[in-house]
């Protein structure tokens, strides 16, 4: 079973998830309580912070503050955004592999901007940690599938720039996602999974 995927902005969504959310809605509140419930109890949510992640002060807080309030776990993921997305992804899957062993409960990853790209690469690498369950499901958040419009506007105005030739800039221009989506469809890049 592969975890769905949801991509928010150019939404893209596996699974049926119109009629999930249809249903969620017309269920009484006590059912949607139980749920909550069910969640809180299986699951475990993970950010996975995009570009920039080092400079931004309360990345995802109503977010964590709403799990906060409904009692749902969660850890904080920020990769370095100065690495290229291949080396990224292999840094996640490690400290993924070690909060699973921690928290002891399936992960949901919730990831935004070029950790969404991430993400993506992650699950897709490493198809073992979907197909064993460690990650039940995978929310990206503009995920910059064609590219990043701070990419773009870093090159066109401010060259040169102290963060121009960062690789995680540059893989962040359209041409060079775009390339490593091929690649990732073709499967043409793979891991081993280590134990």
């Amino acid at each position: 079973m592969i975890p769905f995927i949801l991509y928010f902005s150019s939404t893209i969504a596996s699974g049926n998830l119109q009629d999930s959310i249809r249903m969620e809605i017309q269920q009484p509140l006590s059912t949607l309580n139980s749920k909550i419930n069910d969640f809180v109890e299986s699951y475990h949510v993970v950010f996975i912070g995009g570009f920039l992640n080092e400079g931004l002060v309360g990345y995802f807080s109503a977010n964590k503050e709403t799990l906060t309030d409904l009692g749902i776990s969660f850890s904080e993921l920020y990769p370095s955004s100065r690495n290229g997305i291949l080396l990224n992804a292999a840094l996640l899957r490690d400290e993924i592999i070690k909060l699973s062993q921690e928290v002891k409960k399936p992960l949901i990853l919730i990831a935004h901007s070029k950790g969404g790209l991430e993400a993506l690469t992650l699950v897709m690498v490493y198809k073992n940690l979907t197909l064993d369950g460690t990650i039940k499901a995978t929310v990206l958040i503009q995920p910059g599938l064609r590219g990043s419009f701070v990419a773009e506007i870093t090159g066109a105005f401010f060259e040169p720039s102290p963060i121009s030739n960062w690789e995680g800039l540059q893989a962040m221009r359209p041409e060079n996602t775009q390339s490593l989506l091929n690649h990732l469809e073709k499967g043409w890049i793979h891991q081993p999974i280590k134990n």
